[in-house]
């Protein structure tokens, strides 16, 4: 007998009910969300039920491949192992789904006469028989445990990703794994003052999201509650200089004793930006503190666990600054407690950072190499070493690393880190719809971080699907308002993908980061908000000017006002050297040129055409209905001289 879960769309209700008499009538436990009991959490207790299934059982449809509950239970089942799909109207499954040999249940009488009664039996049997002891564990809630002293000692395994758009790397309480603790936290304000208490009530709000997400991630308690808690934020509020000062600390709840704290000053972008890394920091310190002081390995003295929480609050910050010191102090920590995975975990990260910013220096990645080795006998599925060892392969070589960055999802299927970094991979390689799937399952393990939900809002605008990009916009800016990064990200949204007119007054008024804008976009955007021949004719002139420097922006630039063949002789020459073409032809803009059976010819020199052909794992484009050419015809042809560019197109070697 297994735990079956049914996920279909309600549309198909009446055949769910068939299918869940048939597999009842096998003895088997099935579950579909008719189960739900009225005072239940309807997305929590679906969450829980994936989790605890040894089988995920999808009916695809034509309403169900619409459906993205469906879409995303199913990706849970991929992620386990565990998926098991069957088609009842003969449609294709979607991007992401096609690989699984699918059961086809069209016209099925539901009775033992039809022979497709025992193939579905069967291949269920088979799969349970296959996945034995391989099957990922079920989740389950443990009682919670009352934490040490702070001089006590504790483990955990944690698992991150490397996003260098903005690198922030940090834990969060969401990817604890099964592991058995539940911290009691509580956060209070350092004095009296209503400026102390209105900035403690924000913090408290702020993990107030992690834990209506994740019941069994923390437990939150106002302050003087009956609960004694295991570890307590304290906030003070004041302004210095006419700019405001936020001081945090956190307290061992047994002793008092401070385990860590930090003076958060006002930054120019605004108090937004001040609110929005205080949360993060102390969610960051938080999770870091929980899974140190956590059981299941030697005890983390004093010093290795105030270094490495100070570590920990540093790699909020992301990496503006020199990785060095970080490397220094992760060092550390291993050195002191070499059977702390949390310490190797983010060793990794920094270290990999700091070769990348190195050039590769063959020093610092013989190191690397030796810590992701000596990091995998302490946890053969730690996310952070596929990652990291993914990120030491050429980039061109598709072949080589996304099979890492794939296993650390497989191993690691909540870990909202590896999950952004697959879901920029699956950008990379022009299956979009597969790369939004798993940016919104990021940020449903991990609300609270800022760069997830930026992964989220550019995966959607990367596929079209730009009113719930906006509408995932809106969510953040009510979560961090005032904060520079959402500013950022609404400006990028609305000169990429929306109006022009608003990215114009959003760069013209100052809020915006120049430090990633290309000098020609204020031409770009009054062509586009005016798109006479003379206001076009110029944005593409200025881009064509700086393509040396500004390679991405010259070929959108061209995308956008429809210049076909120089676009088509601007990629033809495009020399990715040791990198991989540039993803952005991918996007819904570039759609006039792929439809030109000339782009496969032109993609024929990049890594994403030889992945495509070994994998065999095709772009979404390729599916598309009104596409004039087949994708694999196509490759198949000897490889054609498509024209050189009329002007020098200038090539570029980017490092990450």
């Amino acid at each position: 007998m297994a735990a079956i879960f049914l996920s279909y769309a309600h549309e198909n209700r009446r055949f769910a009910e068939k299918l869940a008499r048939v597999l009842d009538s096998a003895r088997h436990q099935v579950w579909w969300d008719r189960q739900i009991d009225g005072g239940e959490e309807f997305s929590a207790e679906i969450e829980n039920q994936l989790a605890r299934s040894d089988l995920v059982l999808v009916v695809w449809s034509e309403d169900s491949v619409k459906s993205r509950w469906v879409r995303d239970e199913a990706a849970v089942g991929c992620d386990r192992g565990v998926l098991v799909p069957v088609s009842i109207d003969g449609s294709v499954p979607p991007m992401g789904f096609r690989q699984f040999q699918t059961i086809d249940l069209t016209n099925w009488k539901a009775g033992n006469r039809d022979p497709r009664t025992a193939e579905l039996l069967q291949s269920l049997e088979r799969r349970l028989k296959s996945n034995g002891e391989a099957l990922a564990p079920a989740v389950t809630v443990q009682p919670r445990r009352r934490f040490p002293q702070p001089s006590a000692k504790r483990s955990s395994s944690i698992a991150a990703v490397l996003v260098f758009a903005l690198v922030a790397a940090s834990y969060f309480l969401l990817n604890r794994g099964n592991k058995p603790t539940i911290p009691v936290v509580t956060v209070a304000a350092a004095d009296n003052s209503s400026a102390s208490r209105l900035s403690a009530n924000d913090l408290l709000i702020k993990l107030g999201s992690l834990q209506s997400t994740k019941a069994d991630a923390l437990q939150l308690v106002e302050q003087g509650s009956q609960t004694r808690p295991d570890l307590r934020f304290t906030v003070a509020q004041s302004t210095v200089d006419g700019q405001a000062q936020t001081n945090v600390a956190l307290l061992a709840g047994d002793t008092g004793g401070l385990l860590w704290s930090r003076d958060f000053q006002q930054v120019p972008q605004g108090e937004g930006d001040l609110r929005q890394q205080v949360a993060y920091s102390a969610a960051t310190v938080l999770t870091c503190a929980s899974e140190a002081l956590a059981p299941g390995h030697e005890q983390l003295q004093d010093a290795p666990l105030k270094l490495y929480l100070a570590g920990c609050a540093r790699l909020s910050d992301g990496f503006d600054v020199n990785p060095g010191p970080l490397v220094e102090t992760f060092a550390k920590v291993t050195r002191e407690a070499p059977d702390f995975e949390g310490g190797w975990a983010k060793l990794l990260i920094v270290e990999t950072y700091l070769w990348l910013r190195s050039k590769r220096d063959p020093v610092i990645g013989a190191n690397l190499n030796a810590h992701i080795a000596q990091a995998r006998r302490l946890n053969p599925t730690m996310a952070e070493a596929y990652v990291a060892e993914a990120w030491m392969q050429e980039l061109r070589q598709i072949n080589r690393w996304m099979p890492l960055s794939q296993a650390a999802v497989e191993k690691n299927p909540l870990n909202p880190f590896a999950l952004t970094e697959h879901a920029n991979d699956m950008f990379q390689v022009g299956r979009l719809q597969e790369g939004v799937t798993l940016a919104r399952r990021a940020v449903q393990a991990d609300p609270l971080a800022p760069w997830v939900r930026d992964a989220l809002i550019t995966a959607l605008a990367n596929a079209g699907e730009i009113e719930a990009a906006k509408d995932a916009l809106k969510e953040a800016e009510r979560l961090w308002p005032g904060a520079s990064n959402t500013t950022n990200l609404r400006f990028t949204l609305m000169a990429t993908f929306g109006d022009a007119r608003e990215a114009l007054e959003l760069l013209r008024s100052g809020k915006v980061s120049r430090q990633f804008v290309s000098p020609a976009m204020e031409s770009f955007l009054e062509a586009k908000n005016d798109p006479t021949s003379a206001n076009v004719d110029r944005a593409v002139r200025e881009a064509r000017a700086i393509s040396k420097r500004w390679r991405i922006e010259y070929l959108n630039t061209l995308a956008e006002f429809k210049r076909k063949e120089e676009l088509i002789r601007a990629l033809s020459d495009f020399d990715p050297g040791l990198n991989p073409g540039p993803a952005e032809v991918f996007r819904p803009a570039y759609a006039f040129v792929r439809n030109d059976a000339r782009f496969i010819q032109v993609v024929k020199g990049w890594g994403q055409f030889d992945y495509w052909i070994k994998s065999g794992n095709w772009p979404d484009f390729c599916f598309e209905p009104g596409l004039p050419y087949d994708c694999k015809v196509e490759a198949a042809k000897p490889a054609a001289n498509v024209g050189m560019p009329d002007a020098p197109v200038a090539r570029e070697r980017a490092d990450a």
